[in-house]
């Protein structure tokens, strides 16, 4: 922080007449402000940022001077020191702008593992502020929540699931699963399934008991929302630019879908909902160490990316289960069944050539398309749900 730096923000409160999420803006012409808790805490929680005394929001940023800049100085780093969690340390620059006094205080965000900073007086609570915006906002209970898990290095993805049993999980993608990780990493094949599947996460049974994890249910459950309700995508389209605007009928929205399944199939859903609203092309998968990013181009191939971080709380077990099946489109896919299913083959058989586990993936978004392109065609036609059933290209497209 310099002059410079400060100057550049005054000239832009000046023309913008506006905070920002790392500028806050305080008046002190006559005293010290009784509440700049709130965003010393917010700031040390997110992005950091500067306060700059000697401007009044509240005047339309006029800028007033503030009263005193030794005792003001000294205020802030009392409140800082004494009634701050953990201790925060402050940076002070006086100017003088346009023959007026002002005091810049820039609050760096403190390392995540000492997170949430809040103001002893009213507590952990009550007391730990996050920014949005131009505005400091209380945290909520679940945003304390998650920073203290991370700190206590609890693994929420890990935490057993003991109102389920590992029988409702879908057995087909799981033994595909297994299947893959003993080709990809040889050692597992000297260990029981269940040792595998501990190893991997998706069980629990440290208490004698076998259940599934929050990352198995969420991967492999036939319905995961039985047991977290809470955990879905809401997809919304809406008329205008802001929440809150009407069409011309008056809808509130153009189009809302509820997302549910396991987290590859809510990608799925969420990415068909996007396509369907956004008018976007056909996307392309990337992997990058564990995430996965899905780009939709346009003709001047400027590009809009739509980012999922496969890490953290659900961890290595869901990039392993995704970014196998996200790293090529689906065009290409449906290449290579054509190719395959010169002969009947078998959904399974599909599944096992693409190295995709996913039955509703393959169907939905491959075999369905394919067969009603009349690409494909069923061997049974007369019970096109038969366990026997098998697919095969059709006779005139079998030599292209």
């Amino acid at each position: 922080m310099n002059q410079k730096d400060i100057l550049e923000k005054i000239n832009f409160i000046n023309k913008f007449k506006t905070e920002t999420v790392n500028l806050e803006t305080k008046a002190a012409k006559i005293d010290y402000p009784k509440k700049c808790y709130d965003t010393i805490s917010s700031f040390s929680n997110k992005y950091g940022g500067i306060i700059i005394f000697g401007i009044d929001e509240e005047n339309d940023f006029d800028i007033t001077s503030v009263y005193d800049i030794n005792d003001l100085q000294k205020k802030i780093a009392a409140l800082c020191s004494d009634s701050m969690e953990p201790v925060v340390r402050p940076e002070f620059l006086a100017i003088e702008y346009e023959s007026k006094k002002i005091l810049a205080v820039e609050i760096q965000e403190i390392p995540q593992n000492r997170k949430p900073c809040y103001y002893k007086p009213k507590g952990l609570v009550k007391g730990s502020y996050t920014r949005v915006g131009d505005r400091d906002e209380l945290m909520t209970n679940y945003e304390i929540y998650a920073l203290q898990s991370y700190n206590d290095g609890i693994r929420e993805d890990l935490r057993p699931n003991k109102r389920a049993t590992i029988e409702e999980l879908d057995n087909e993608e799981l033994d595909a699963y297994i299947k893959r990780m003993k080709e990809e990493k040889p050692n597992f094949s000297k260990s029981n399934e269940e040792k595998i599947l501990k190893l991997l996460g998706i069980i629990d049974n440290s208490s004698g008991n076998v259940y599934p994890t929050l990352a198995g249910t969420m991967i492999f459950g036939e319905y995961p929302q039985a047991y977290y309700p809470q955990l879905f995508v809401a997809c919304a389209s809406i008329p205008g630019k802001e929440l809150g605007e009407v069409g011309e009928i008056g809808q509130r929205f153009n189009d809302n879908k509820r997302v549910e399944g396991t987290i590859e199939q809510m990608l799925e859903e969420t990415l068909v909902f996007l396509r369907k609203n956004m008018n976007l092309p056909e996307p392309e998968f990337i992997e990058e160490r564990g995430s996965f990013k899905v780009i939709f181009r346009n003709s001047l191939d400027e590009s809009g990316q739509v980012s999922g971080q496969v890490s953290g709380q659900v961890s290595g077990q869901v990039s392993g289960q995704v970014s196998g099946q996200v790293e090529r489109g689906i065009e290409y896919y449906k290449k290579m069944v054509k190719e395959f299913c010169k002969i009947p083959r078998s959904s399974k058989e599909i599944r096992e050539y693409l190295k995709i586990s996913s039955r509703t993936y393959v169907n939905e978004n491959i075999i369905k398309p394919l067969i009603k392109e009349e690409v494909l065609e069923y061997t049974n036609k007369k019970s096109v749900n038969a366990s026997n059933q098998k697919y095969i290209v059709k006779q005139e497209n079998a030599k292209e």
